[in-house]
């Protein structure tokens, strides 16, 4: 029987403890470009620009998963190509985008994106992620201290009825580039953010209400869904808005 092929973790994340790689998605493409004569026939084509923007997920292997500061970092460069045959040690990778989601009774996911940047490319500007600890457990989980639970579920009062139904976190940036013919020479990364996205379900009288932990705002405010014989669900986004590293 054939072994499944090993997932490439390209951005350097998963480990032996704490998170193993579950799929990898290479995400290559090209440019084309193609000229037309005077009967609107192709006369001429060039495929040029052939890049790649991979993506990863990984699945929780350890109990609780810490980090600090700065351990993951929006920007960071990875050249994970050492394990191919003939190692690719010139590519270079650019981390974009990662996400955590969260929900009642689903274990947590983790995911990561990036883009091809000029090769042999070293770490030019750089967004850290605050700390975290995300649980194994298959709870809707708070990160980042997005919110504070007790004034959002009971609306500030002891009355109960508000649970948190889902939260998902998305890191995320621009990566900027200068290029020549399809080849990146240059890149930096900019509007660097988290997105909460958070669910709750309605059971009482009491409505929740968002209260913004520190750092974060409301910036997409709670709005209901109410059907037909099912109980009431809001949803809303908070926002982080991070600031690049000091050298």
């Amino acid at each position: 029987m054939n072994e499944f092929i090993e997932k490439k973790d390209y951005f350097g994340i998963a480990d032996d403890t704490n998170l193993v790689c579950s799929t990898s998605d290479e995400g290559k493409s090209n440019e084309l470009a193609e000229a037309t004569g005077q009967d609107g026939s192709y006369v001429a084509y060039n495929v040029y620009g052939e890049k790649i923007a991979p993506s990863n997920e990984y699945v929780m292997k350890a109990v609780t998963i810490t980090k600090q500061k700065g351990d993951i970092k929006l920007g960071q460069i990875e050249t994970p190509f050492s394990g191919d045959t003939p190692p690719d040690t010139k590519t270079s990778i650019c981390l974009n985008s990662f996400t955590i989601n969260t929900s009642a009774g689903a274990a947590p996911t983790f995911s990561a994106s990036g883009e091809q940047v000029e090769d042999e490319a070293s770490d030019v500007c750089e967004y850290s992620i605050p700390a975290f600890t995300l649980t194994k457990k298959h709870h809707a989980q708070i990160l980042f201290g997005a919110f504070d639970y007790n004034k959002t579920v009971s609306g500030g009062t002891t009355s109960t009825g508000v649970h948190l139904k889902s939260a998902s976190y998305t890191a995320s940036g621009s990566i900027t580039k200068g290029e020549k013919e399809g080849v990146c020479l240059t890149h930096d990364i900019v509007e660097g953010k988290i997105e909460c996205a958070v669910e709750f379900i309605q059971v009482g009288t009491t409505k929740p209400q968002i209260v913004p932990g520190t750092g974060w705002d409301v910036t997409s405010v709670l709005t209901c869904s109410n059907p037909d014989a099912d109980w009431p669900s809001w949803s809303a986004t908070l926002t982080m808005y991070l600031t690049k590293d000091v050298d």
